[in-house]
């Protein structure tokens, strides 16, 4: 069964249960308007929601530490003027933890993250402008300007990165027993699939392989039993998938839908939310823009999610 539990909610990413509610972010608005967002419960006029905290800049990938604070992965807004980095919020309080790459250089577009099993914040810098990387894939041309996959402590703010090969790093999740690390590679269509060493402590090896996409997969989760739930943002499906690549299903609720991200959560943990933009009009903020099909869609399945790094 799959539900619509809000709507005209603009273009929202980063779902993460959390203490019995869904949390979400807000993209920059073209205002600098990013914000932590809370879904509230239902009542006579149904779901909304609400903003929680404001970051400032484009708020994207979300996540929650043992510390029961939220961490942020702002891309800098849509213009991408404003800082680029990993912010740590408590209650109203908004800091950044990390905003360089060792070698000093600025974040240019930071878009999801998760904790890993070393206890860090593991998070994706996607580099270079979508149409500058898509064109580079498309004539068969390596990366001039790679995004990078990176881990930062959240204590300290010491950065490290452990990739620098794909188009667009997007996504990613860890997989059961942390022995690989899935990475979203949006422009090239793929998902790249990196050993874990030691623990995360070590990094990641070399790419042992990637799994074509149907579609730009953006965010993903997993259920516990390893399969992968990719939102493929130009597909407008949630596409679940075998660890080897396989589709088992293709989750799909409206015609218009640019599902960007997704999680389990509610009371089970077996309900899946995703943040749909409703439509290319709307990402793209044109004039033509539906706002209504701007949506947070909830699907009811019948197997649980991996549970998270805290």
């Amino acid at each position: 069964m799959t539900l619509v539990l809000a709507t005209g909610v603009g273009i929202t990413e980063g779902p993460v249960w959390h203490d019995g509610t869904l949390w979400l972010t807000r993209l920059d608005d073209g205002g600098g308007e990013g914000a932590v967002l809370r879904l509230d419960g239902s009542g006579d006029d149904g779901h909304r929601v609400v903003v929680a905290v404001a970051t400032g800049g484009g708020a994207n990938g979300l996540a929650v530490g043992g510390d029961g604070a939220f961490y942020v992965a702002n891309d800098g807004g849509r213009d991408h003027t404003g800082t680029s980095g990993i912010q740590r919020v408590v209650g109203d309080d908004v800091t950044f933890v990390a905003t360089t790459a060792p070698d000093g250089r600025g974040f240019r577009h930071c878009n999801d993250l998760c904790f890993g099993p070393d206890g860090w914040i593991w998070f994706t810098d996607s580099g270079a402008r979508y149409g500058t990387s898509a064109e580079l894939f498309g004539r068969g041309a390596p990366p001039e300007d790679p995004g990078l996959v990176c881990r930062v402590d959240p204590a300290t703010g010491e950065v490290q990165v452990v990739d620098a090969s794909l188009y667009m790093p997007n996504g990613l999740a860890f997989s059961p027993g942390d022995e690989v690390l899935y990475v979203t590679d949006t422009v090239a269509h793929r998902i790249t699939v990196f050993p874990v060493l030691d623990g995360g402590r070590g990094g990641l090896g070399p790419a042992e392989r990637t799994i074509a996409v149907d579609g730009n997969p953006d965010g993903m989760c997993l259920d516990q039993d390893g399969k992968l739930y990719v939102a493929t943002a130009t597909g407008g499906e949630v596409h679940v998938m075998t660890p080897d690549g396989s589709v088992e299903r293709r989750i799909r609720w409206a015609d218009e839908a640019i599902p960007l991200n997704c999680c389990f959560g509610g009371t089970a943990g077996t309900t899946l939310y995703v943040t749909d933009a409703g439509g290319m009009t709307n990402v793209a903020r044109d004039p033509a823009a539906d706002h209504a099909r701007e949506r947070i869609v909830a699907v009811e399945l019948d197997v649980a999610g991996l549970p998270l790094h805290t």
